[in-house]
């Protein structure tokens, strides 16, 4: 009775490397002014560099004025968990900001570009895009950005390459 744990407990603890991850996430694209929470700011500051103008212009060029809930394709070959509605569109999302000549494709370059702006070195970033490109052989496109952002989300396993999509080439320091 006494070492008895809560399977919710144990399904909501995350690794000291995904965390690690998550933050990394919340501080580069979320938390512009560094104030270690989301507030006003933050979504000011975020229009000033561009981010959200992207998001209009994708809107636009797609016809969707809002986010809406929608069914889901599978998960991406060898990944089990399913992953929110809210998370696949910030995902396309993320694509589309990368990808600046919306051709659908987003090259080293525009990895790069995008990157800067969220404070990236240019030599961080076309480093993690040759990893996860597998040395520019394999094209990103939505589909395959997809699978690498899933794989960010969910992967323990610092060599995965899918923890490479922020430009950030080391999680454990």
């Amino acid at each position: 009775m006494g070492n008895e744990t809560s399977s919710a407990t144990q399904e909501n603890d995350i690794s000291s490397f995904r965390k690690e991850k998550l933050l990394h996430e919340f501080h580069t694209f979320f938390d512009f002014n560094k104030s270690g929470y989301l507030d006003w700011k933050d979504f000011d500051l975020c229009r000033q560099i561009k981010m959200w103008t992207n998001l209009a212009l994708n809107a636009a060029t797609s016809k969707k004025s809002k986010i809406k809930d929608r069914n889901r394709p599978p998960p991406a070959a060898g990944l089990t968990h399913n992953i929110p509605d809210w998370l696949d569109d910030y995902i396309e999302y993320r694509f589309s900001l990368y990808d600046r000549t919306r051709d659908g494709i987003i090259d080293i370059e525009e990895f790069e570009y995008v990157l800067s702006d969220f404070g990236v070195p240019a030599k961080d970033a076309r480093t993690a895009f040759i990893i996860f490109s597998k040395n520019q052989e394999k094209v990103v496109d939505l589909e395959y950005f997809k699978e690498l952002s899933f794989e960010y989300f969910q992967s323990d396993e610092p060599s995965d390459l899918g923890n490479f999509i922020t430009g950030r080439l080391n999680f454990l320091d």
